[in-house]
């Protein structure tokens, strides 16, 4: 089995549709890094002609050399290279060469981003190409970058030289937790949702997962070992990102910590909320936290900031505020001490994401009352009790609405979490309700058996999630 290539089977179909065309296509590919976007594309090119080249974080005139041997390699076999001083002699070099335009090449630009630099330049000399002599050939042009903000406002923006020059735009996303499948590890299914949350579904860091050990000596080996294997990994990925790190640093722990408002967060940065918002905007950018509202809820004062990355949160919540001790070589004493005790409650807030990217993933018109594009949380007042609470899920259509609750306990979930939800959701005057209720382990017999008997009640547990 190769590890370094799972689950991505809709993808691979997609692009070798693309590259079977027979007219000029450009893909554009992006996504976090560590999602597996090099190894998706190296297996789509297998078996096609094709011209590679990686961006480097490094000078132009070195990414120039890198690309000209790229394409010279391939179409001058053997032959010295010319030396070109800039990327526009070398494609119009490529554009006047029969060979290169009478091919059907896969030309893939990885790390585009680096290649192409702060400037539009690299941009418009595609665009131009594009236009003026590959729109007519049977080239396949593939741009994949890591820099969300970049792919999408200096690639696939209308501000963009290549604006509506693509015909396929792909992100590629983190795995989900039921294609945790193909790894084939005897973890329990418990367990091995620990992992993927741990890891953030991501395929470079679920790779270094050992199977032979236990998934406490796994979590151990990867984040709490002198010089684990992912100790220094998000300080890498914001120096990447950012420029003033400490300052983005400084905002996830107070995230992870607890403060969730603009204001909180300011107030525990010791900035002023401006300045924050800045910084919050940042990382929303880039996947790493996400504004969020109560359900249809409208006004802008009720936002919360959470972070969304899973390794970022995990991080952020038991290995930085530890970083002391494990360093001095007692991460073991804070996994026994501070994060295994700490699992349950950690993993609730994963456990609803889970449970929400289920409901997107398994929608049947035979089980749902209506499409769903907003699944949601909801926090608020309680109009009729006058207290304080929070739904899980949420969503409306009309005179529909669904509601869901997430269990993740070692207990039952039984009729009293039923009429607790239904309690929290008699303040909303919708005519049909339906009740989802998601649980870790499992559901008492009695709640099983009035469910069987309500087309209204659906119950979900973790081995059902998994099993998609």
């Amino acid at each position: 089995m190769n590890r370094l290539f799972l689950n991505r089977e809709s993808e691979l179909k997609r692009l070798r549709k693309c590259y079977d065309s027979n007219h000029f296509e450009m893909a554009v590919i992006w996504g976090r890094r560590r999602i597996g976007k090099t190894q998706l594309i190296i297996e789509s090119i297998k078996g096609y002609r094709s011209i590679t080249c990686t961006g480097l974080k490094t000078s132009l005139e070195n990414n120039l050399r890198n690309m000209t041997d790229a394409f010279l390699s391939v179409l001058m076999p053997g032959v010295a290279h010319p030396v070109f001083g800039s990327y526009k002699d070398l494609f119009d070099y490529l554009n006047h060469s029969q060979d290169f335009l009478s091919g059907d090449y896969v030309i893939v630009f990885d790390e585009y981003p680096f290649l192409s630099g702060s400037e539009d330049e690299l941009s418009s000399i595609i665009q131009y190409a594009i236009d003026h002599y590959w729109s007519k050939t049977k080239l396949k042009l593939v741009l994949c970058g890591s820099s969300l903000g970049f792919m999408r406002e200096k690639v696939l923006s209308g501000d963009s030289p290549l604006y509506a020059r693509t015909t396929l735009s792909m992100e590629v996303k983190k795995f989900m937790l039921w294609e945790m499948k193909a790894y084939g590890w005897e973890f329990s299914e418990e367990d091995t949702t620990l992992l993927y949350s741990a890891l953030g579904g991501i395929p470079r860091y679920l790779n270094m997962v050992n199977p032979s050990l236990s998934v406490k000596e796994n979590l151990y080996e990867l984040f709490f070992a002198t010089g684990a294997l992912l100790s220094g990994e998000v300080d890498t990925l914001l120096n990447e990102e950012f420029k003033e790190t400490s300052r983005y640093s400084d905002v996830l722990s107070a995230i992870a910590s607890g403060k969730s408002s603009l204001n909180d967060i300011a107030e525990a940065v010791r900035m002023q909320t401006g300045v924050v918002t800045f910084y919050l905007n940042g990382l929303i950018r880039v996947g790493i936290i996400k504004k969020e509202v109560p359900y249809g809820s409208k006004n802008n004062k009720k936002s919360i900031y959470t972070i969304i990355d899973g390794l970022f949160r995990f991080h952020y919540q038991f290995v930085r505020p530890n970083m002391n001790m494990i360093n001095f070589g007692k991460g073991d004493a804070v996994l026994n001490m501070i994060v295994m005790p700490s699992i349950p409650r950690y993993m609730g807030l994963e456990w609803e994401q889970i449970c929400i990217n289920y409901m997107y993933a398994s929608f049947n018109p035979e089980r749902d009352p209506f499409i769903y594009s907003d699944l949601q949380r909801w926090w608020g007042g309680n109009k009729k009790t006058k207290t304080q609470c929070e739904i899980d899920m949420m969503s409306a259509n009309c005179e529909q609405a669904l509601f869901g609750e997430c269990k993740w306990t070692e207990d039952e979930v039984g009729i009293p979490v039923l009429d607790t939800l239904i309690e929290k959701c008699d303040q909303f005057d919708y005519p049909n309700k339906y009740w989802y209720l998601f649980s870790k382990s499992g559901f008492s017999d009695k709640l099983i058996q009035n469910a069987a008997l309500e087309s209204n009640i659906h119950l979900i547990d973790l081995s059902e999630i998994y099993s998609l």
